[in-house]
C-alpha cells in the first residue's frame, strides 16, 4: 500500500513538473472564452480584423524604414525577495526585445535556409521611459510590495493598486509591462489591442517573475527571454502561428506563415511536418509566436512585421498615437515643448501636453 501511494505521488509530481515547465500563454485561454462566452465581442473581433487588413492595404500604412520608438515601463509587483528582480535583468529583457525585434538576435544564423527570405526586421526599439506621466524623471522600473502571493489572469489584478498590483501609466504613451508571480502553469499573457477602446487600464504585457529577461534569475528552458517577445507580439496584434485552432482551419492572418496543425513543444530538428504542412519546408517552429523552448526561437516574418506595423497606421491605427511623444518620454531631459506655463499671482503651473 505504501508502495502504492509512493508511485502515485510520483506520478502526480511528474504531471504538475510536466504540465509547469509547458509554455502556456494567456492570450490563447482569454481568446477562446470570448469566443466561447461573449459572441457579439467575438463579432467585434472579426470586424476589428477586416479593419487590420485595409490598413495592410492602405497607401498611409506605417513605413518600415521609420524607427517606431515604444516607451515601456515595467512593473515589478513583488511578495518576496526573490521575485522582486534586479534591474540588470530588466535590462536584458529590453536587450532581448530590441535584438530580436530588429532580427539582430545572435541566433539568426539557426534560421532554415527555407525560411530566411520570409525572415523579417521590425523598425522598433523598445525603450525604458526616463520621463512619468508628471514629467517627473525615472527609470521606467516600478516596484511595488505585494501581499498577493499570486496574480492569475482572470481578474488582472496586478494592474490595480486597490488590488495589490500597480496601476498602468498612459497606455497611450506606454508600453505598460507587469513582472510578478503568476498562477502555474501561465507563464505570460498579453492584451491585444483590438480591447483598447473599451479595457484602457489593461493594456499591456504580463511576465511571470521566473521567465522575464535573459539568463542570470530566468528559469530554462524560458531563460532568454522570448517569453516577453511572444506576448509583446500578442501586444503588437500577432497571433499564434497555428491560429489558435487544432488541425488546419486556424489562422494567424499572416501569409507568409505556413499553415500549422497545432503548437510545438520543446526543441524538435528542422524539418518537422505535420498534416498541414507534410511538405517542405515544414513546420516554422522557430517563429516566436509558437511555443518552442526559448534556445529554438529566432524570428518574426516580413508579413507579421507589416502587420505590427499597420498599428501605427496615420490614419486609424489603435497605436499610432504612441509616436508622437516617444522620443520626449524616453529622453533624460523632456524637451521646451512639451511644456506650457500658466502662472495665477505669484505661483506658476506647468502643463504637460503629453498626459
Amino acid at each position: 500500500m505504501i508502495m502504492k501511494k509512493i508511485i502515485i505521488l510520483i506520478s502526480a509530481l511528474a504531471l504538475w513538473v510536466s504540465g509547469y515547465s509547458q509554455r502556456t500563454c494567456g492570450s490563447e485561454l482569454n481568446m477562446e472564452y470570448i469566443r466561447q462566452t461573449d459572441p457579439v465581442r467575438y463579432r467585434r473581433i472579426i470586424a476589428w480584423e477586416s479593419a487590420v487588413q485595409q490598413n495592410l492595404r492602405s497607401s498611409m500604412k506605417y513605413s518600415s524604414a521609420n524607427k517606431i520608438i515604444i516607451p515601456v515601463v515595467v512593473h515589478v509587483v513583488y511578495s518576496s525577495t526573490s521575485q522582486n528582480i534586479s534591474n540588470a535583468q530588466i535590462h536584458s529583457q529590453i536587450q532581448v526585445l530590441n535584438e530580436d525585434f530588429q532580427r539582430r538576435n545572435a541566433d539568426k544564423e539557426k534560421t532554415p535556409p527555407a525560411f530566411s527570405n520570409v525572415a523579417g526586421s521590425a523598425n522598433i526599439e523598445f525603450r525604458l521611459a526616463k520621463v512619468d506621466p508628471n514629467g517627473n524623471p525615472t527609470d521606467g522600473i516600478i516596484r511595488t510590495r505585494t501581499s498577493v502571493a499570486v496574480f492569475t489572469q482572470d481578474d488582472n489584478n496586478v494592474k490595480s493598486s486597490s488590488t495589490g498590483g500597480s496601476n498602468a501609466w498612459n497606455t497611450r504613451r506606454y508600453l505598460n509591462i507587469w513582472v510578478c508571480n503568476l498562477k502555474a502553469p501561465l507563464i505570460g499573457y498579453a492584451q491585444f489591442p483590438f480591447n483598447f477602446e473599451t479595457s484602457p487600464n489593461t493594456d499591456g504585457v504580463v511576465i511571470d517573475y521566473k521567465y522575464f529577461g535573459r539568463d542570470g534569475s530566468a528559469m530554462s528552458p524560458y531563460n532568454k527571454g522570448r517569453t516577453t517577445t511572444h506576448e509583446v507580439g500578442h501586444w503588437l496584434d500577432l497571433r499564434h502561428i497555428w491560429g489558435d485552432k487544432v488541425g488546419c482551419s486556424g489562422t494567424d492572418y499572416v501569409s507568409d506563415t505556413p499553415d500549422q496543425e497545432d503548437k510545438t513543444l520543446g526543441c524538435p530538428s528542422f524539418p518537422k511536418t505535420d498534416h498541414c504542412t507534410q511538405v517542405s519546408p515544414g513546420v516554422m517552429f522557430m517563429n516566436y509566436m509558437d511555443y518552442t523552448n526559448d534556445a529554438c526561437l529566432n524570428m518574426f516574418t516580413k508579413g507579421q512585421v507589416e502587420r505590427m506595423l499597420a498599428l501605427f497606421n496615420s490614419q486609424n491605427g489603435i497605436r499610432k498615437e504612441m509616436l508622437l511623444y516617444a522620443d520626449a518620454l524616453t529622453a533624460p531631459t523632456p524637451p521646451l515643448h512639451l511644456w506650457t506655463h500658466r502662472c495665477l499671482q505669484s505661483e506658476c503651473v506647468h502643463h504637460q501636453v503629453f498626459r
